[in-house]
């Protein structure tokens, strides 16, 4: 189980990542404000957690990487060049790795058709929300089509998509 999930630096600076299905809610404490900021804005990023005692830490040379637990704090989901997410298992070793889903939205189906550059979709935040049945899970934001985005839930046990959660205008 993943436990102490936090934001790393390339030299060595970590700050803890507050885990929260509350969109509106910061990732950090008051007091770790300025230095999450610091951290998640430098040039190289990574990402630490504890399983088992054992520290976990996926950092790489000039190279950023954000990602968050699963709900049930057994994996952890990083996007990869915007296209690619990456599952992790809690002891590091990699469960599975997913491609860019179809858009679900209404939204989509009225503004993606119409894209000068079809192949602009992206993966964006992944956090916890609420579904539409009230259960916590994972949020993915999946951008297209020159600002616009949608929020669809992923298992990352199966690596599947579910319903979207949101969409709009960033």
């Amino acid at each position: 189980m993943i436990k102490n999930f936090s934001y790393i630096n390339g030299e060595g600076a970590t700050v803890s990542v507050r885990l929260t299905d509350n969109p509106s809610e910061a990732l950090y404490s008051e007091e770790d404000k300025e230095l999450f900021f610091e951290i998640y804005f430098s040039k190289k990023i990574g990402i630490s957690w504890m399983n088992n005692d054992e520290q976990i830490q996926l950092i790489k040379k000039n190279e950023k990487i954000t990602g968050y637990p699963s709900v049930d704090l057994n994996y952890i989901i990083v996007t990869r060049d915007r296209s690619i997410i990456i599952v992790y298992n809690a002891d590091g070793t990699i469960h599975n790795t997913v491609s860019l889903p179809a858009l679900k939205s209404e939204l989509s189906k009225r503004h993606f058709r119409n894209m000068k550059y079809p192949n602009t979709m992206y993966f964006g935040k992944i956090s916890w929300e609420k579904d539409q049945n009230d259960r916590t899970t994972v949020a993915v934001v999946i951008g297209f089509a020159q600002g616009w985005y949608e929020i669809q839930s992923f298992d990352p046990e199966s690596g599947e998509f579910g319903e979207c959660i949101s969409s709009g205008r960033i």
